[in-house]
């Protein structure tokens, strides 16, 4: 099973949701939490949707789900075996941040939450820039201190250096690279 981060900046670029849904070829079962620029349940709701048309688009079957749907987290615990049932039906499923009461979980927040229940899965989260060499290296970053020496040759990619580091480990990538390529 494998976690995909879409940032704020990730899902307001239509090229980035493009260019991603057309090299999408995981192998594995996907878990595709985004987060939402928008404060309303219903924009962040339609997000999710456009987001997963655009895998439907590329023949990726898919299911949306908002997070104050389906009870998908329980007493603050995420529950995989009602994960696990979709996965039966797609491999992918589609995530947003919202909490049943119609508020957001801090994207962070949510990712840690989401590596507590799925501890031993690879997470991939992409970089502002679409064209970054520091996406295009496929960077995995599994100690605080990797972070550090990135930080000195990327400063512009600090946003996702950060957040890599509350969700270690990561993988670091672009959208236009096919996620079980191996990078020299």
């Amino acid at each position: 099973m494998h976690i995909v981060f879409l940032s704020q900046q990730n899902v307001q670029d239509d090229i980035f949701l493009k260019d991603l849904s057309r090299n999408y070829s995981y192998n594995t079962s996907v878990l595709l939490v985004h987060d939402s620029p928008y404060t309303s349940p219903e924009d962040t709701s339609f997000l999710t949707k456009r987001i997963s048309a655009h895998l439907s688009e590329s023949m990726i079957t898919n299911i949306p789900i908002s997070g104050h749907q389906r009870n998908i987290f329980q007493d603050g615990q995420l529950r995989i075996e009602l994960l696990q049932s979709w996965w039966k039906l797609s491999n992918t499923i589609v995530l947003n941040t919202l909490l049943p009461d119609g508020n957001k979980w801090n994207a962070i927040e949510l990712l840690q939450k989401i590596r507590q229940g799925l501890p031993n899965s690879p997470m991939d989260i992409f970089t502002r820039n679409p064209l970054s060499p520091l996406g295009s290296s496929g960077a995995e970053i599994l100690s605080p201190g990797q972070i550090h020496s990135w930080l000195e040759v990327y400063p512009e990619e600090k946003e996702v250096l950060e957040l890599s580091l509350s969700v270690l480990p990561v993988r670091i990538r672009i959208p236009k690279q096919y996620p079980n390529t191996p990078t020299t």
